[in-house]
């Protein structure tokens, strides 16, 4: 076993899609941070666009869903379930509203995909997509009157 030198390169090992996902994480850091710098509307996009799918699909679907499948050696279906369930869960906390929860079944078509491409980045794009989707629904959506 040989000992490790100063003119090893420890990342030099890194695959190239590595190195594209590190430089992702930290534009997408970059544009966060001015972003905030913004006002209101512009920081509600940045966070349902990046920052939140980023993050989101990182601690739910290479945290959670990853350990249920590897550790925990749970059916992939079973994992799947389990995983959107509980993003539901978080989002039904986060905004107390049990509406919130509706966002299990969009989580459970991200699952799919983590299963059968095993990327987290076609997860990350599919959850910015499906973000914007509401958004845009939201935005064309009239407001109804109040019927009282």
């Amino acid at each position: 076993m040989s000992a490790w030198r100063l003119d090893d390169d420890p990342t030099s090992g890194l695959a190239p899609s590595t190195w594209l996902w590190l430089a992702v994480v930290v534009a997408a850091m970059a544009s966060w941070a001015s972003v905030m710098a913004g006002n209101g509307q512009h920081r509600q996009l940045a966070m349902l666009l990046v920052v939140a799918p980023l993050l989101e699909e990182i601690v739910i679907r290479a945290g959670l869903h990853d350990w249920l499948l590897r550790r925990a050696c749970m059916a992939p279906a079973f994992a799947n379930v389990l995983t959107a369930m509980s993003f539901g869960l978080a989002h039904v906390a986060l905004r107390a509203d049990i509406s919130a929860f509706s966002v299990a079944l969009p989580a459970m078509l991200i699952g799919e995909v983590y299963r059968r491409t095993a990327r987290l980045r076609w997860c990350v794009v599919l959850h910015a997509a499906l973000n914007a989707v509401w958004l845009g629904w939201n935005a064309m959506t009239p407001i109804l009157p109040d019927s009282r």
